[in-house]
């Protein structure tokens, strides 16, 4: 018997929309330094089949070098003051959670993914050795 009811029905599709944004993003498994302008930033990115691309995803339980870069950036960039562990845990989610509601456009769910990891600035190293905020 199939349910009528709009409630379950909404959920459902919010579910399936959630895990289908996911799904079509890989999970950050690397870090890439990238040079723009006179800077260097670091970020996490997904790299597969010799294909990478900044659009990948983290959330409470990753852990690994893409986990510590966006601690970095959270340090110096927005003062989170978080332990640069490369843990994603509840800080770090509360962290991102904070970043996401200051941003504003994004979904407050303390996952970090292709559209926060777009508004978001990086801790990016200047060629002078001075080193700034900035974006990807």
């Amino acid at each position: 018997m199939k349910s009528s009811n709009p409630l379950v029905l909404l959920i459902t599709l919010l579910t399936t929309q959630t895990y289908t944004t996911l799904a079509a993003s890989g999970y950050c498994n690397t870090v890439v330094s990238t040079k723009s302008g006179a800077y260097t930033i670091s970020y996490p990115a997904y790299s597969s089949g010799g294909s990478t691309t900044k659009d990948c995803i983290m959330n409470e339980g990753a852990a690994g070098s893409g986990v510590k870069s966006v601690q970095v950036a959270y340090n110096h960039c927005y003062g989170s003051g978080l332990a640069e562990d490369g843990d994603y845990g509840p800080n770090t989610k509360a962290a991102v959670k904070t970043i996401q509601r200051g941003i504003g456009g994004l979904d407050i769910d303390g996952i970090y993914g292709p559209k926060t990891g777009a508004k978001m600035n990086y801790w990016g190293v200047h060629s002078s050795g001075s080193h700034w905020c900035v974006s990807i």
